[in-house]
């Protein structure tokens, strides 16, 4: 994505506008974690034959790492 700054008549704008800057973005994170989680495991452990993607990745995370907070609005 590229960014224009102009200067028009004592103003700068930005092209595209941040909020679609933001959206376009947000976007990309939602489809880069959702093909991640959706790779198929290579090695699945035979107590844990459920889960045959990484889904569960975000959960084992843990407090620390907070997705949700990615998308809060500043």
């Amino acid at each position: 994505m590229v960014l224009d700054l102009k200067l028009q008549n004592r103003q700068i704008l930005l092209e595209p506008s941040l909020a679609e800057a933001k959206a376009f973005w947000y976007k990309e994170l939602h489809n880069q974690v959702e093909l991640i989680c959706g790779l198929e495991r290579l090695c699945i452990r035979a107590d844990d034959n459920k889960d045959k993607t990484y889904k569960s990745l975000l959960n084992m995370m843990g407090e620390s790492f907070n997705i949700r907070s990615v998308y809060v609005q500043l």
